[in-house]
């Protein structure tokens, strides 16, 4: 497992991995967590082996800024998977 230490705060893979280590290990919260830090991790993985270098460079750039404005006005993203496939599904819309 990754040491919490190492993910960038606030994203999606810190936060699952502080609410895993709040949980006892084998209980059904702590199973789907983890079930969903995989899932997301695995997800993440395929957008990152799809794209060319530079154009996830630009995606995450891009995706880390919107996710900064949106914390600065105080706005709250309850589900970031679905925010983040309108998002991707944006981002290739348009030539890059």
């Amino acid at each position: 497992m990754v040491s919490v230490k190492k993910e960038e705060r606030g994203n999606k893979v810190h936060n699952l991995m502080l609410s895993l280590g709040s949980k006892k290990e084998g209980t059904k919260e702590h199973t789907d967590l983890l079930r969903e830090l995989h899932v997301h991790r695995r997800k993440m993985n395929e957008v990152k082996n799809s794209l060319p270098p530079e154009v996830y460079d630009i995606l995450t750039k891009q995706w880390g800024d919107f996710i900064e404005t949106c914390s600065q006005s105080g706005e709250h993203i309850e589900d970031l998977d679905k925010y983040f496939d309108e998002y991707l599904a944006t981002f290739m819309k348009y030539p890059h």
